[in-house]
């Protein structure tokens, strides 16, 4: 289905519920590429909005994020003067008013990660990774934030990692850590080309993980790609260093 379809799809849904009418005519509108009108449409929704009861607003919140597999920066389906307007301060008051509920940490995470520069400053933005984690630990039933924690924590080790076998950019026991946690999740997620693309991927980093780990515990005099060849490093490193050197480049 293509992004315009979704968001069509997105409309009718929207559409159903008699007080989001300016909200799914905001999306169709977007849908069919009419940025100005369509800018225009979600300033009355929003204006409209901002006095709806806070019950009312945590429903549309809870739909939002049904709609997405994945906590992702949607900036079609949130954009971002709605965020700043009344739903950041919405879903932070819900993960206060139930900080034991799964979904609230849920919406919290989503919103870490759409919402950047949302939050008034001087405001400490929660750490993502530990709010999808209690979000499972609090129901481990909430597929979408497991599957979330094991996403997120894919790609940002993955980032820490890139530089290897010259560097390690991020904190390696935080990403260790994560990694394991992730690892730890996964059998609860049914069979997938995706569940076999994160375990391949996972293993992968906390073999990397420890390696550097082991490196850096130690009194080096060579760099770690030597370190990995000399003690058997990983074997996805070991073949990067050795298409690397085969190019003439160091490694």
């Amino acid at each position: 289905m293509s992004s315009d379809d979704k968001l069509a799809k997105l409309a009718y849904d929207a559409g159903r519920h008699p007080m989001w009418q300016a909200y799914a005519e905001y999306l169709r509108l977007r849908g069919i590429g009419l940025r100005r009108d369509a800018l225009a449409t979600l300033n009355g929704f929003i204006e409209t909005s901002a006095h709806w009861p806070f019950e009312e607003k945590l429903r549309f919140a809870q739909w939002i994020a049904r709609q997405n597999d994945l906590p992702v920066n949607n900036n079609n389906l949130l954009p971002p003067p709605l965020i700043k307007r009344w739903f950041a301060a919405t879903v932070d008051a819900y993960l206060a008013q139930a900080p034991d509920s799964s979904e609230a940490h849920f919406l919290c995470a989503m919103l870490v990660v759409c919402a950047i520069g949302s939050r008034p400053p001087g405001t400490k933005t929660p750490n993502m990774l530990d709010l999808l984690e209690r979000a499972v630990e609090l129901d481990p039933g909430n597929a979408k934030a497991r599957k979330a924690f094991i996403e997120w924590t894919h790609y940002f080790v993955e980032g820490d990692q890139h530089e290897l076998p010259w560097g390690y950019i991020g904190a390696v026991d935080k990403d260790l850590g994560a990694v394991e946690t992730a690892l730890a999740m996964l059998p609860a997620i049914a069979p997938s080309r995706w569940r076999d693309e994160m375990q391949e991927g996972l293993t992968q980093f906390k073999a990397a993980a420890e390696a550097w780990q082991a490196y850096k515990s130690k009194a080096r005099t060579v760099d770690f790609a030597d370190w990995c060849i000399k003690n058997g490093g990983p074997a996805h490193l070991l073949q990067q260093i050795e298409r690397s050197r085969a190019r003439g480049k160091p490694a």
